[in-house]
């Protein structure tokens, strides 16, 4: 659906992946689908978005999902890890 909005509305690559980072941020519930879990992982792996990172990580550690952890937190960026609150991780 995103693909035909973005061409639909000549969305630029940045654009679409603003779009993609909005609806990831949203499906971050435990109430999705394995496919709408998998779309938006694949969605923050693309995306630029620290924020969005840190709560996907967030995520991982509140499902005791340690290999996901794992993932999440090679994706975040040298400066968001020297933060005081993951120091621990």
């Amino acid at each position: 659906m995103i693909p035909a909005l973005a061409q639909a509305q000549k969305l630029n690559e940045e654009q679409t992946q603003q779009l993609r980072d909005i609806v990831a941020w949203r499906l971050m519930g435990n109430d999705v689908t394995e496919e709408q879990a998998s779309w938006r992982d694949d969605a923050i792996m693309r995306s630029q978005s620290t924020t969005l990172v840190e709560r996907r990580v967030r995520m991982a550690l509140g499902l005791g999902d340690r290999r996901g952890l794992n993932t999440w937190l090679a994706r975040l960026p040298m400066e968001a890890k020297e933060k005081d609150e993951w120091r621990y991780w």
